[in-house]
C-alpha cells in the first residue's frame, strides 16, 4: 500500500504563471522540484530553505516549508522534520488551495502533515501521540479528492494506521476490527497490508478454535440482500461482498435460482479467502 503522506507537494506551472508570479519564483521552484524528483534531497531541501529566505511571503512558501519536511524524512531526519510538520499544523495555511496538478485537487497542508506526523510517532512507539494525529487527520483536517480509487486507497490507509496504533496500546480487538471491513479486495485500492496485519492479529488475540467459530458463525448468519450482494458479520463487523470482488473466478451468486442463499458459494468466499484459509486446511 502507498504511503499516502509520503507526498511532495510540486506545482503546475500554468496554474501559478496564471496568477502573476514572478519568474524567478516559479522557475526556481520548478528547478527545486525537478532536482527532488531526481532524488537530490539534500540539494533540494536547502534549495527550499533559501527559497523561502528570499522569498518568505511567496504563495510558494507553504509548499516550499511542506516539501522541507517531506524532504527531512527522506533523508531519515525524523526529528527536524516532526518540528517543520507541528508548525505546519499551527499555520493558517488553505488547506483546499488548488493544488493545479491533475493527480489531486487540493495541498491539503495539515491533513499530509498530520499524516507524516502520525508515522514518525508511530515508528517512535508512541502511540497516543500518533493515534492524536490520526483522529486529526480522520476527523478534523480530512483527505478530498474527487476519484473513488483514491479516496478507497487513503480510507485503507487510515485504517491501517489506527490498526498498528491499537495494536501497539495492547488493544488488539480494537485494531482487528478496523481491519475486517476492508478483508475483500473491491477493486478500487489494494487491501494487502490489511491481510497481511489480520493474518499477524488474529492468532494473536484467538485461537484457533476460535477464529473458526467465529467464521462459521459469519457463514450461518451470512445475509443475502441479492444474489450479487450481501454481508457477513465477523466480531461484530459488518463486511459487504460483491460478487464482483471475485472477477476471474467461477461465476458467483449469493442467492440460487430457487431464491435461497448459495450456501455453498458463501462458506467458500470466506473459506478460500487468504486470512483464513490456513485455518481450515489444517
Amino acid at each position: 500500500m502507498k504511503k499516502l503522506a509520503l507526498f511532495f507537494l510540486g506545482f503546475n506551472l500554468m496554474t501559478f504563471a496564471q496568477n502573476n508570479k514572478s519568474d524567478a519564483e516559479l522557475e526556481w521552484f520548478e528547478e527545486l522540484s525537478e532536482t527532488t524528483y531526481q532524488g537530490d534531497f539534500m540539494t533540494a531541501y536547502l534549495g527550499f530553505g533559501k527559497f523561502l529566505e528570499k522569498f518568505p511571503d511567496s504563495e510558494l512558501a507553504p509548499r516550499a516549508l511542506f516539501n522541507q519536511g517531506f524532504l527531512l524524512r527522506e533523508l531519515c531526519r525524523e526529528q527536524e522534520a516532526k518540528e517543520i510538520f507541528e508548525r505546519i499544523m499551527e499555520e493558517e495555511f488553505n488547506e483546499y488551495e488548488n493544488y493545479g496538478g491533475i493527480m489531486e485537487q487540493y495541498t491539503l497542508f495539515k491533513n499530509r502533515s498530520a499524516k507524516h506526523l502520525a508515522e514518525i510517532y508511530l515508528n517512535e512507539e508512541n502511540f497516543i501521540a500518533a493515534l492524536k494525529y490520526i483522529k486529526i487527520f480522520d476527523n478534523i483536517y480530512p483527505y478530498k479528492h474527487f476519484c473513488g480509487n483514491e479516496l478507497e486507497a487513503d480510507a485503507i490507509y487510515t485504517d491501517v494506521m489506527y490498526a498498528k496504533t491499537y495494536h501497539g496500546l495492547g488493544k488488539l480487538d480494537k485494531a482487528i476490527k478496523k481491519l475486517l471491513p476492508h478483508l475483500f479486495y473491491n477493486g478500487l485500492a489494494s487491501n494487502n497490508e490489511v491481510m497481511e496485519l489480520l493474518s499477524q492479529y488474529l492468532p494473536q488475540l484467538y485461537s484457533n478454535d476460535e477464529v473458526k467459530q467465529f467464521v462459521q458463525d459469519g457463514i450461518q448468519n451470512f445475509k443475502a440482500k441479492d444474489k450479487d450482494y450481501g454481508t457477513f458479520q465477523l466480531l461484530g463487523v459488518k463486511i459487504p461482498v460483491y460478487t464482483y470482488q471475485f472477477y476471474g473466478e467461477d461465476e458467483i451468486e449469493l442467492v440460487s435460482i430457487n431464491g435461497t442463499k448459495n450456501n455453498q458459494a458463501i462458506e467458500k468466499i470466506i473459506k478460500t479467502h487468504p486470512v483464513f484459509a490456513a485455518y481450515f486446511d489444517k
